[in-house]
């Protein structure tokens, strides 16, 4: 452990024990001088546990603001696991045995000062018999006769003010610590989905690369085999031209008649495209800019079903367009967008 965790540590204690000590004190005067106005034996018993009450709430509330403190400081010094809540507990237990509930074994009172107990202490100052309220020294215990144990009827205070002290302080560090673990793994996770979140709205907001959409690789996909020559390079060529023009294909083309050349491509409309214009008009027209000859076009919808056949020149594999070619044809073509705008305004 450093030398600052360790200065910390001490600062730590020393506030956590001042609060201790000032539970245990301001109960203890008000006990005093309640007792001083009380007349009767039920009166004096209904003030005394009123103060032992106030005494273990001040001192449950110290411990639910401190315990997460010393988390914060074992995560500091490196404590993890076990450790780390042994570690906790074992320093939070040392100040509440020093101010509240004493040791684990406690021994029989009326020794010396030294070795009063937490409550023994609570008990002499409260229930002194001077006129003002101080700190008693080595004095003789001489418990009042109302305090002392009976057993007609069957009375015990003092051992029920220890039994509950130490029965709800322990249960308060217990909750103390459960909390500060559940404390720890959610903001953990929370860091990590904000760490998640972070990333994913840096990519929203990425600028992405010129022309990686529509795909120029992925459509018809590589597996798509037509079996004559020609096909794929017309149909990647009406794909690029619908999807520029703001058509959504997202499906395989289909050889309904099943000669390899006649072949059918579902298109759906976007945003993208005029509002009140005709769809498959405009497909036609977008295709033809290009060159492409459809054998028809219907509209179901929103979504428009293109047939294309193999032109008769391209049904020589010798005739078929090189890269070069395909790439320049697919070049854009203002004309696109001319016909985008005179459709809606037509």
């Amino acid at each position: 452990m450093t030398v600052d965790i360790q200065d910390a540590l001490e600062a730590l204690d020393g506030l956590f024990g001042k609060d201790l000590y000032l539970a245990k004190s301001d109960t203890c005067m008000a006990a005093f001088k309640a007792l001083k106005e009380a007349t009767t034996t039920q009166q004096k018993l209904t003030a005394l546990g009123k103060c032992v009450r106030e005494w273990i709430d001040r001192s449950a509330a110290a411990i639910r603001l401190w315990t997460p403190k010393y988390a914060a400081l074992a995560d500091a010094a490196g404590f993890a696991g076990k450790d780390k809540w042994g570690w906790i507990k074992e320093n939070v237990t040392e100040k509440l045995q020093r101010s509240c509930t004493g040791p684990e074994f406690p021994g029989s009172w009326g020794g010396p000062i030294t070795s009063w107990e937490p409550l023994e202490w609570w008990i002499r100052n409260a229930c002194n018999e001077a006129p003002s309220f101080l700190i008693l020294r080595d004095e003789p215990l001489i418990p009042p006769q109302w305090l002392r144990i009976s057993t007609n009827p069957v009375s015990d205070p003092i051992g029920y003010y220890r039994m509950i002290q130490r029965a709800e302080l322990g249960r308060e560090l217990e909750w103390a610590l459960d909390h500060a673990k559940i404390e720890a793994a959610t903001s953990s996770t929370q860091s990590n989905l904000r760490i998640s979140q972070e990333q994913i709205t840096d990519s929203r907001h990425r600028k992405l690369p010129k022309k990686t959409w529509p795909p120029r690789v992925t459509w018809p996909p590589r597996s798509f085999s037509p079996g004559f020559p020609g096909v794929r390079e017309q149909l990647v060529r009406a794909f690029r031209t619908l999807t520029k023009s703001g058509f959504l294909i997202d499906s395989d083309p289909q050889n309904d008649l099943g000669d390899g050349k006649t072949w059918v491509v579902e298109c759906r409309s976007t945003d993208k495209l005029p509002k009140d214009t005709d769809l498959a008009d405009l497909a036609r027209q977008c295709l033809e800019s290009k060159g492409i000859v459809t054998d028809g076009v219907s509209l179901e919808g929103r979504t428009l079903y293109v047939t294309l056949s193999l032109p008769a020149r391209q049904t020589a594999p010798s005739e078929q367009p090189s890269g070069s070619a395909l790439a320049e044809s697919d070049r854009e073509d203002p004309t696109l967008k001319d016909l985008s705008e005179r459709s809606a305004g037509a």
